[in-house]
């Protein structure tokens, strides 16, 4: 839960989206130098999905999110299952909408990036704005992570401690507001 915490807010929506995108800075991305940032956003993103789900699609997936069944995929008990079993199908439930909506975010900057606007070019001025993918994902990845300290706080375990508040110089709920760094 910590990783799936930190990850989805802290690392990814803050220091890896929003101080790039709030800067409007290519050298503030998360591959700079190799525009692969829509992969990276799309493959943590969905780490953080598997490692809830119990779920990966196997090292010799494709990972293109078409044709992910592999011989090698794993499908166990998820974080999602133990949530049902506990009596709690209302937090499992909202948890899947929110990685829903931040899926629905991340494929929509890997779709932009792969029809010629790499992530770079979907945060320049001119393309940030808050109705952006890019932005919406922000917002996504921080309602996922309140969720995420939501379960932490239902298995007993301090929901701050899941999602370090200092994580991140961000605030993941306003992408356009500057990153204190």
């Amino acid at each position: 839960l910590t990783g799936m915490g930190t990850l989805s807010e802290g690392e990814l929506a803050g220091e890896r989206m929003q101080i790039a995108f709030s800067a409007n800075s290519q050298e503030d991305e998360h591959s700079c130098f190799s525009d692969n940032t829509h992969r990276d956003i799309w493959l943590n993103a969905e780490g953080v999905s598997n490692s809830y789900y119990g779920k990966y699609a196997g090292y010799d997936s494709t990972l293109n999110g078409v044709d992910d069944v592999t011989t090698n995929a794993v499908n166990g008990y998820g974080i999602d299952d133990w949530l049902k079993d506990s009596g709690e199908a209302e937090l499992a439930a909202d948890i899947a909408v929110a990685l829903s909506a931040t899926e629905t975010q991340y494929v929509a900057i890997d779709t932009q990036a792969r029809a010629g606007s790499p992530f770079d070019v979907q945060i320049m001025e001119e393309n940030a704005e808050v109705s952006s993918a890019v932005a919406q994902a922000i917002i996504a990845l921080n309602a996922q992570s309140a969720l995420i300290a939501d379960i932490a706080e239902k298995a007993g375990i301090d929901g701050a401690v899941i999602v370090d508040p200092e994580a991140s110089a961000c605030d993941t709920e306003d992408p356009t507001a500057s990153c204190d760094e």
